[in-house]
């Protein structure tokens, strides 16, 4: 009678240890949905606006592109993507490199960005956010300001 006990108690342990594999693997899509929900909506191309048409937390309409970037800074430069870009700052994704980089909001840099009229443009830059991309935070994604933007730079953003 003890071994029916017993088999039936492994059973019911077995059963609740899969619930739990299957509630942590739910747990886990959902986090992952999430941070790329978290993504979208930081790159998103569109305006928020209240109930009266006033831009909220926009200072500028944002364009999704998909440029190659230069960032130099302490005599090191590192190749980005940027993915959206407005005429306050660019949203840039820097992939991993050896020497670890700065992006400690505040932090100046100079951004190089090659245009296709061929010109290139560059501005200094300031960080204004920074994080590590998931699910694995190898990639760093960085909201800078773009500080005091040329000409041709607006002029090219007017083109998109």
């Amino acid at each position: 009678m003890n071994d029916n006990r017993t088999q039936d108690m492994k059973k019911e342990v077995e059963k609740l240890r899969s619930e739990l594999s299957r509630y942590k693997a739910l747990v886990y899509d959902m986090q992952k949905k999430a941070m790329a929900m978290r993504n979208y909506i930081r790159t998103m191309q569109c305006n928020y606006t209240n109930s009266q048409g006033k831009l909220i937390n926009r200072r500028s309409r944002r364009v999704m592109v998909s440029l190659t970037t230069r960032i130099v800074a302490d005599n090191l430069d590192y190749t980005g993507l940027i993915e959206n870009i407005s005429e306050q700052g660019v949203f840039v994704r820097i992939p991993p490199r050896e020497h670890k980089i700065d992006l400690t909001p505040g932090k100046k840099f100079e951004l190089q960005i090659k245009l296709p009229s061929g010109s290139l443009f560059r501005s200094q830059c300031n960080v204004v956010w920074s994080c590590k991309t998931p699910p694995h935070n190898l990639v760093n994604s960085v909201g800078m300001e773009v500080l005091n933007p040329h000409s041709n730079y607006i002029d090219f953003l007017n083109t998109l």
